[in-house]
């Protein structure tokens, strides 16, 4: 490369740079002359005339001079007499009403004195109101004072009031005025502004005014029928008074504006030119000197300068471009824009060709730190264990002290306090974070505990959603549902036995008094052959219900504690089904009930114990002979499925069914409320213990006075 393209593409770069502080120069400018602007657009009208500061200087000098020529005929100082003596006849009528005033007081306060003691004080009243004074001279002297005062300070306001008395004060020099204005020839002077108010208002009357005092015109504009008004201003003001000091002032704001807008406009010329032509050597190809060097560094590294950047920015847009003056500060941050702006342009640009595909990513610092980082610890397994999470958490907070330690270095390094407060603001969010959710956590745990120690096993724990103390949180859960499973037994428990006594003392107790009742009936000597006989068979009957009872009785505690041993084998299900109906087939018919089956028409093979498995069934067709409607139909159906085999038996009950699915199945709880039905009540609970013992399903249905028993073998349960 030769010298020759290394120049040029040098200046390239400086003509960037230049063009950076060319731009903050004309932010600067362009900020400072639109705030001079809204200064002067909040303190000025576009007239002149139109301001609340002139306005309020003719409103007070209006003022002035209307008071004096209702007292004075001229500026002399000449009184109207007939004025003066009118004010000293109402100052005396008001002194004659305040000695009348004064008397009813004195009668209404002193009502308990003497009338010569009550004439003696209103004589001491009329002597002191009566007393000469000179107010009515005090207040003409102030009007005349206070207008001469005025008139003393003015130079452009020349006016000419003339009321119905015929007194006038003016101070224009001209002796034919007065003749001009009833003329009107004030109109075609040129050298003056001027307001004319006859002694009636005439509305829109745009001779009266010049158009420059026509708001000033209209806010002074009011009827008075005994007095003239003129006033006249030149248009070229004269030094010497406040009016011509404010239009002093504000011309020279105005040339301020237009001095920094020719200054603005110069520089954002420049800027233009500047720009074009950097524009128009730019070549695509082409990089310069800075940004060869510059794309060279880690993206990544680059991106933290760009962020770094931009905390110059935030200074230069708040700070200096609002409020710049010629300090070190300021121009010490222009420069540093300056050369961020150079540098976040190539990043940008960069950034556009990576994404262009033009361009490829390079380097980054932080995906080296992070691969070599990630080997190391890889097959780490140290980092796994508390102890490690442990000094981890010191070393952070360790780390966190020594930032605040730097604080009281800070001002060294302006890049180590942004680094040591980052951290701390970092590290105190986290901290917060982490003990708001442990002590929330520990809040929830203790509560729960609590519950759990005052007999509440059912708190939902699940819905609390820890993170920190996720372990304990299972941990609690596993206790409560064992609790609960416990206490739900014990609770079932404790019914069972409560109702086992009261349900086996019921079903024993009534055989058992029979066999005592007839036992003492065949004790008696007298007994024919024949009751010996009938007791005899009524004792048998009554022995063997008790025998079945008890029988009954120990089956059941063997179901219910899984004690039972099954002989199992492959059995046709629905054989052995045919097989207990043909048993029951008596007492079916005695029933007067219908047994409509549907079997499959394959066998269902099972592997069950048999002899067991008829007595399951056995209890449920009983269970329908006992309880079914007389005259009803009993639906048997077996589902032969691919998995499983399913036997469903439906029948309607005699009697209204008022209890649960769930109840018919406890311990002697039978069909009939009143007990008068043969039957321990046990049939349907041994049933289901022995089906769910050989791995299979027992469910109870009831819709109204339907009544379904369910049963479910699994095939596949050898």
């Amino acid at each position: 490369m030769d010298t020759k393209s290394i120049k040029n593409k040098f200046l390239r770069d400086i003509g960037i740079f230049i063009l950076s502080i060319l731009v903050i120069s004309f932010n600067i400018s362009l900020n400072k002359t639109i705030d001079k602007y809204k200064e002067f657009k909040n303190t000025y009208k576009d007239n002149f005339y139109d301001e609340n500061s002139v306005r309020s200087s003719f409103e007070f000098f209006n003022t002035v001079l209307k008071d004096y020529i209702n007292l004075y005929k001229d500026l002399d100082g000449n009184k109207k007499a007939d004025v003066y003596n009118k004010e000293l006849e109402n100052s005396k009528l008001a002194k004659e009403e305040a000695i009348k005033e004064a008397e009813a007081n004195i009668r209404s306060i002193f009502n308990n004195l003497s009338e010569e003691e009550i004439k003696s004080k209103i004589e001491e009243s009329r002597k002191i109101i009566m007393e000469e004074d000179d107010s009515v001279d005090q207040h003409f002297n102030y009007i005349y004072e206070n207008t001469k005062n005025t008139l003393y300070g003015n130079v452009n306001i020349e006016f000419f009031f003339k009321d119905s008395s015929g007194a006038k004060i003016t101070n224009i020099n001209d002796s034919n005025i007065e003749k001009q204005i009833e003329e009107n020839n004030f109109i075609n002077n040129e050298d003056y502004y001027y307001m004319y108010f006859p002694k009636s208002k005439v509305r829109d009357n745009k001779s009266f005014y010049s158009v420059e005092l026509a708001n000033l015109y209209n806010y002074l504009d009011y009827s008075d029928d005994n007095l003239v008004r003129y006033y006249r201003i030149p248009k070229e003001l004269k030094v010497g008074d406040a009016l011509y000091d404010s239009f002093a002032e504000r011309e020279a704001n105005v040339s301020s504006i237009n001095k920094k807008i020719g200054i603005t406009t110069f520089i954002g010329s420049i800027v233009i030119v500047l720009a074009l032509i950097i524009f128009k050597k730019r070549k695509n190809k082409d990089i310069s000197f800075v940004e060869s060097v510059y794309v060279k560094i880690p993206i990544d590294i680059r991106f933290i300068i760009f962020m770094i950047s931009l905390i110059t920015f935030n200074d230069l847009l708040k700070n200096v471009i609002p409020y710049y003056s010629y300090t070190e500060y300021c121009n010490l941050v222009i420069l540093k824009s300056a050369i961020y702006i150079l540098l976040d342009y190539y990043f940008l640009k960069d950034i556009v060709l990576i994404l262009n595909n033009q361009r490829n990513i390079g380097n980054l610092l932080i995906l080296k730190l992070y691969k070599y980082i990630f080997s190391v610890l890889k097959n780490n397994e140290a980092i796994k264990t508390n102890k490690f999470k442990s000094i981890f958490i010191i070393s952070l907070s360790v780390i966190a002290v020594f930032c605040l330690w730097l604080e009281s270095f800070a001002y060294w390094s302006y890049g180590l306090m942004i680094f040591s407060r980052a951290y701390l603001c970092i590290y105190i969010l986290l901290s917060s974070i982490l003990s708001v959710i442990i002590f929330r956590e520990i809040s929830i745990v203790e509560s729960n505990t609590l519950k759990i120690a005052k007999g509440n096993y059912r708190n939902n724990l699940k819905d609390n959603k820890m993170v920190i103390l996720k372990s304990i949180e299972n941990n609690l859960i596993t206790i409560e549902d064992g609790l609960k499973e416990a206490l739900d037994k014990a609770i079932t428990s404790e019914k069972m036995k409560s109702e086992l006594i009261t349900n086996v003392s019921h079903d024993l107790k009534t055989p058992l008094t029979s066999i005592i009742n007839y036992i003492d009936l065949l004790k008696e000597e007298d007994i024919t052959d024949e009751k010996r006989k009938k007791y005899l068979e009524v004792l048998d009957m009554k022995s063997k219900r008790l025998k079945i009872l008890i029988e009954d009785l120990f089956e059941a505690s063997k179901a219910v504690s899984g004690n039972m041993n099954f002989m199992k084998e492959d059995l046709n299900i629905v054989s052995l089904l045919r097989q207990v109906i043909g048993e029951l087939e008596e007492k079916i018919s005695q029933a007067n009930l219908n047994i409509i089956t549907k079997w499959p028409e394959e066998k269902a093979i099972l592997c069950l114990d048999g002899r067991k498995t008829f007595r399951v069934y056995e209890n449920l067709i009983n269970n329908i002979i006992k309880y079914s409607m007389k005259n009803s139909r009993v639906y048997i159906d077996v589902i032969n499925n691919e998995d499983d085999v399913i036997v469903v038996m439906k029948n309607i009950s005699a009697y209204q069914i008022d209890f649960k699915a769930e109840e018919v199945i406890e311990r002697f709880k039978r069909g009939d409320q009143s007990r008068s039905t043969e039957g321990s009540g046990l049939g349907l609970s041994i049933a289901k213990s022995i089906v769910e013992l050989q791995g299979g399903d027992f469910k109870i249905e009831i819709d109204g006075d339907l009544f379904k028993v369910i049963t479910r073998f699994n095939k596949i349960n050898k």
